[in-house]
């Protein structure tokens, strides 16, 4: 089952707030796939978009 928004990722623990338009480099580590390395924009999400999905952090 996908999740409403989409599939996302929650950053636990970060040093300082996000600030949007700001990019950075980020490795996912899957158990079958291996390292994955992508890179991260912060971007708003759109009030009442699916993106949005209620979450308030």
């Amino acid at each position: 089952m996908r999740p409403g928004g989409g599939f996302h990722l929650m950053l636990l623990g970060l040093n300082e707030p996000l600030k949007e338009g700001e990019r950075f480099p980020l490795t996912l580590t899957f158990a079958e796939q291996g390292d994955v390395d992508i890179e991260v924009w912060i971007q708003s999400a759109q009030e009442g978009s699916e993106a949005a999905d209620g979450h308030h952090h």
